[in-house]
Parts: C-alpha cells; structure tokens; sequence
C-alpha cells in the first residue's frame, strides 16, 4: 500500500509542484524515476484495457449465437449455379452479368453498421467492368475481368488476379463453385467453434500480461525519444545558459516532466481531437525550461 501511495504521491507532484524536483534532482540515482514512468504506463494501459475486456466479456453470448449461424447459413452462400474460372488471361463465368451475391443474414447487420461501408451485395461479378466502377458499385467487393476491387481507408484498391498465377505449382485455371466452397467453409468450423474462448483469453490477457509488456515497449520508446529533447535542453543551459546541471540528473528530471505529455498523448484523442497533437511536446519543452530554471543555478567560474 506504501508503495502505492508513493507511486500517486511522485505522480501529483510531478504534474504541478516545481520544489519536488528539486529533491529529484538531488537524488544519487535515477532507478526510482525510471520505475516511476514505467508504472505510469501500465496504470494508462489498464484505464485502457480494462473497457475494452469488460466489452470483450458482455459480448460472449453473441459470440456463441454469431458461431451457430454462421454454422447454419454459410453453407449455402455461395450460390448452387455459379461457376467461376480464373485463368491467366481473367476470369469468366457461367451466369447472367452483373451478377450480385447478398450478404448472409448474420453478417448484414454488421456490414450496414461500418462507416462507408453500408453495401446491399457482399459481391458484385462483372468481368466487363473496371476499377474505376467500383465507387458506383453497390457490393462490398467487385470482381472484374482481371482484378478483385474492395474497400480501402482511402477509397479502394485493386488486386489484379494474374498474381494467383505467379507461383509454378499453380494450375493453369482455378474453378470455384459451390462444392469447392463448402469444403472450405466446414474446414473453418473448429476455429469459429473456438471463438468464444478466444474472447474470453483475449480479455483476460488484456487485464493481466498486457499493460506490463505493453508498458515496457512504451516506455522504452519513451526513454529513446527524450535523448534529443534532453540533449538540447542540456545544450542551452549548460552551455549557453552557464547553469550548473550535467546531461544525466537532466535526464531524471524529465522522466517526471514527461508526465502531463503521457497523460494528454493517452486521452487527447478522446477528448481533443488530433488537431493538438503538437501539445505534448510543446507542454514538455515549456514545463522542462520551467523546472531547469527553477531548480538549478549559476555554474562557478573555475
């Protein structure tokens, strides 16, 4: 409890109280301070982690209910009539184009809640279309003469199906039906079987390993992040500024000046927005020159 009490104590001093960093800067050893930004970081990382778990854990039922009907309706997606052969001049079919194929029941409702993806067909074949007609296509994927078009963050992007053919062993056509799918489908069965166990070993290990190893690649990509910073802060006030501190106790310093930055980079996009990413950094910069011109002095003339 003592510990944990010191570990808040440092944490609210760091934030605000100049005068705390004088007792940190006359520290012998800067271990406690390293310990003190690694905790930080798993503290944030549980504030984060345990939403996301407690989501995990209330959703298990329609993880199960999700299983069994994709279990039940999947088999009979892929059309009994439709025939597609791939070769490396393009693909063709055996059907009336453009030819649509729906969304089964227990993925429509899913698909429709997606930001700009709200589609009536899950496929579209139109071996006499291009890419450039996918925006006007009202499938989620379209499947052209030569490529595979689906949806990408900056509009959509286009596979070109002459790749299936780069590998040797390839045969020299490639015909999907019906049958073909099943079988692909029934052998998916045991890992969609084990999806609600995979939820509920998903969020556990998000509120147990995962703010500790996670913590750790932060923090190590903190501490490399603050050479430069503290080297120039070091530059200017030891060098130009005349003040009396060296590079290391420096570099304790700004291992509690980093605080406030941590904070706003782990909640500024909830509740700012990326327009201020730029804050951190100059919070850090300011708050640093602060603390540096209050906690050291002149250096002596030898």
């Amino acid at each position: 409890m003592s510990l944990i009490l010191t570990f808040f104590r440092t944490l609210w001093h760091s934030i605000w109280d100049r005068s705390f960093y004088k007792d940190v800067l006359k520290r012998k050893s800067s271990g406690a301070s390293f310990w003190y930004l690694y905790w930080l970081f798993v503290l944030l990382l549980f504030a984060q982690m345990i939403p996301i778990a407690i989501t995990l854990f209330t959703n298990i039922d329609e993880a199960e209910t999700f299983v069994e009907e994709f279990k039940e309706q999947s088999p009979d997606f892929y059309p009994e009539e439709l025939v597609i052969t791939i070769t490396k001049d393009g693909a063709r079919t055996n059907v009336y184009e453009p030819y649509n194929i729906a969304f089964p029941t227990f993925l429509s409702q899913q698909i429709f809640q997606i930001k700009n993806m709200q589609k009536e067909y899950a496929l579209t074949i139109d071996t006499n279309a291009f890419a450039e007609d996918y925006p006007q296509t009202n499938a989620l994927f379209l499947l052209t003469k030569h490529s595979l078009i689906y949806p990408d963050t900056h509009g959509y992007k286009v596979w070109p199906l002459e790749q299936l053919f780069m590998r040797d062993e390839m045969p020299e056509e490639i015909v999907i039906h019906q049958k073909l799918y099943r079988q692909f489908v029934h052998a998916s069965f045991p890992l969609a079987n084990k999806i609600p166990t995979l939820l509920v070993t998903l969020g556990v290990l998000l509120v147990t390993l995962a703010p500790f190893f996670v913590g750790l690649f932060l923090w190590f990509g903190k501490l490399i992040g603050l050479l430069l910073p503290v080297f120039l802060l070091w530059f200017i006030f030891a060098k130009i500024l005349k003040r009396n501190i060296t590079y290391k106790p420096l570099f304790r310093l700004s291992l509690h000046a980093i605080t406030v930055p941590v904070l706003f980079k782990f909640f500024l996009p909830t509740f700012f927005g990326a327009p201020f990413f730029w804050f951190p950094t100059v919070y850090f910069l300011v708050w640093m020159w602060w603390v540096v011109a209050g906690v050291t002095g002149k250096a002596r003339k030898r």
